[in-house]
């Protein structure tokens, strides 16, 4: 409504350009027209209310498709409907989601109807009005001429095989940095290599060192677990207090491998006066639920989080800080809604030549991680 307004005020103070030129070269003029569109079109830039102002032109339409409009209906009569997106899509997005469906060939796009698209499993015909997008629904279908879309490359996503084959594995400071003028750990710089000790009594752990107050640990115990804020309590760690694990015994415990000392929280003997450090690795699972029942993935990632606390001062007060580290472990394909896990069709790892299907790189933009959301909360 607020964009209404402008477009009368605007209509208001220069009524004489109406007469010369349309509404939409009107705002192309003023700049409205791209810095609206810039916003990937939502409830702040609703295209249903501008409609005829804004309009969409070749450049916003599908790779792949020969796409038309139509104010007096959704497509051709032999289009046969295939169930409706999400509100607020583009021609582009919907485009992506027909692409990722084996069953729709053909979509049309309401931009009197928030931007809500419709798939049709069937199309004979070609859509109405070829080449003119100021119809109210635009309709688009996969040209006979265009490839099937082939899966998209993995763009650079840290995967937990790449800890494994890489010289080091995780990072995490351990220690404040006490230069600094507010209560933060030092940055952490990873070495090239890293020495650790390996457990004596069989276990399969490591302890390794502290350097300028960070800890790496190992590419084949790649994940952080536990450390000690005083000396380390087995003499075969030395002076290394921190323990690394593998994959496999970071994921024995579920949910979440969690350790934190000194231990005791629950002895009455305890001393809570004591600095402390909780170490914990989890995984985490976002659910990606596309069009249709075959489009389904689980995005499955591996969180590290520390926790350290220094002991409390003359004050009653004590210095704590945290940091974290999300490495993606898997996607799986899931054959269904209901399920997936041990039943996914497919399971991709970030292996040297995997590429990921069209579906998902719509989840990754400019070399974004599809685990980002996961560090910012947990």
């Amino acid at each position: 409504m607020r964009a209404l307004v402008g477009l009368l005020c605007l209509a208001a103070i220069v009524p004489w350009v109406v007469s010369t030129m349309t509404y939409s070269e009107m705002l192309r003029g003023h700049g409205l027209v791209r810095s609206c569109k810039a916003t990937s079109v939502g409830p702040n830039c609703p295209l249903s209310l501008l409609g005829e102002f804004l309009g969409f032109g070749s450049s916003d339409m599908p790779n792949g498709y020969e796409c038309g409009s139509s104010s007096a209906r959704g497509g051709p009569s032999d289009w046969a409907n295939g169930g409706c997106g999400s509100s607020w899509q583009t021609p582009v997005q919907a485009g992506a989601s027909c692409d990722a469906d084996s069953t729709c060939v053909a979509f049309n796009f309401d931009t009197g109807d928030a931007n809500t698209p419709c798939w049709k499993t069937s199309a004979g015909s070609d859509p109405d009005n070829s080449g003119d997008f100021t119809g109210r629904w635009i309709q688009c279908k996969k040209s006979a001429s265009s490839p099937a879309p082939g899966p998209t490359e993995a763009v650079s996503l840290q995967w937990t095989r790449d800890l494994t084959s890489a010289s080091a594995g995780l990072t995490i400071p351990v220690e404040f940095n006490s230069s600094a003028a507010e209560t933060q750990f030092y940055s952490c710089t990873p070495p090239s290599s890293v020495s650790c000790e390996n457990d004596p009594d069989g276990n399969g752990f490591v302890a390794c060192p502290t350097i300028n107050g960070c800890v790496t640990c190992p590419s084949s115990h790649p994940y952080p677990a536990q450390h000690w804020v005083d000396d380390a309590p087995f003499s075969w760690m030395g002076d290394k207090r921190t323990v690394c694990k593998t994959y496999a015994q970071i994921t024995a415990d579920r949910p979440a491998d969690a350790m934190c000392t000194p231990t005791g929280q629950l002895d009455g003997t305890y001393d809570a006066s004591m600095g402390s450090s909780c170490i914990r690795v989890m995984k985490s699972a976002t659910y990606l639920d596309n069009n249709g029942t075959s489009n389904d993935y689980v995005v499955r990632c591996m969180v590290a989080k520390h926790v350290l606390c220094g002991a409390v001062d003359e004050y009653g007060g004590r210095k704590c800080a945290s940091s974290k580290s999300v490495v993606l472990d898997r996607i799986e394909k899931c054959p269904s809604d209901a399920v997936c896990g041990a039943n996914a069709e497919a399971t991709y790892t970030g292996a040297t030549g995997e590429t990921l299907p069209s579906v998902i790189a719509s989840f990754v933009s400019g070399g974004g991680n599809l685990c980002a959301g996961v560090a910012s909360t947990g």
